[in-house]
């Protein structure tokens, strides 16, 4: 008689969880959970659905005050913390624009991964705010506020495969951009130049005027001495 009511009890515990885990997900999948339909509270698009994580601030002070890089707004707060105004640096990808008559919601925009670093005042030149987002570098006036320079880096020649031919766009349809994703590179700043290790090659950008150095190419590796 005793097995029989642990049996019971064990049946009886088995259901409560099931039911439990069933009120779970429909509750995740009713309004504002995240299993909605497109368009519906909690789907695609839908008001339940939370905006995507991106990267978060990234602060540096200089002479000129304390500097807030936050995705790609930079804004500047003087040494009383007091906000003296902001600066969107660069706009939204739009690698991938929509296709004509597209009934999708179109998607947020990507939040860049940024470099921030401060290029202090000297030999005349002022000091300045260095934003890089991946291959499009930003010299702002710390003074000023005001954009002095803007620059493109080359892109890295990408390796070949051993049967010779190239490699495809690793920006292409399909294949993640590397100005929104990744580690950030190695980088040094060096007087006004501020020198960037991207892949096999090096480049420098020059803070005043955004005129590009280089790039050189790195040396390949030797293979291992035979015994």
């Amino acid at each position: 008689m005793k097995s029989k009511s642990m049996v019971f009890v064990s049946i009886i515990v088995i259901a409560l969880v099931a039911v439990w885990i069933g009120t779970a997900v429909m509750a995740q999948r009713g309004p504002g959970g995240p299993g909605g339909p497109p368009g519906a509270p909690g789907g695609p698009g839908g008001p339940g659905m939370q905006p995507p994580m991106g990267p978060g601030p990234i602060m540096k002070a200089g002479a000129q005050g304390v500097f807030v890089l936050w995705g790609p707004t930079l804004t500047k707060y003087d040494a009383a913390l007091k906000e003296k105004g902001s600066l969107q640096l660069i706009g939204p990808p739009t690698d991938n624009p929509p296709a004509e008559g597209d009934q999708k919601p179109p998607m947020p925009p990507m939040p860049p991964n940024g470099i921030l670093l401060i290029a202090p005042a000297g030999s005349g030149a002022s000091e300045k705010v260095i934003a890089l987002f991946g291959d499009q570098l930003v010299s702002v006036d710390a003074a000023s506020l005001k954009i002095a320079a803007k620059a493109k880096l080359p892109a890295p020649e990408m390796p070949k495969p051993p049967d010779g031919t190239a490699m495809g766009n690793p920006q292409g349809p399909g294949m993640m951009m590397p100005q929104f994703f990744g580690p950030p590179p190695p980088i040094e700043l060096q007087g006004r130049v501020l020198y960037i290790l991207r892949g096999p090659q090096i480049v420098g950008v020059n803070v005043e005027d955004g005129k590009i150095v280089g790039p050189a190419a790195l040396p390949k590796p030797q293979p291992p001495a035979g015994d």
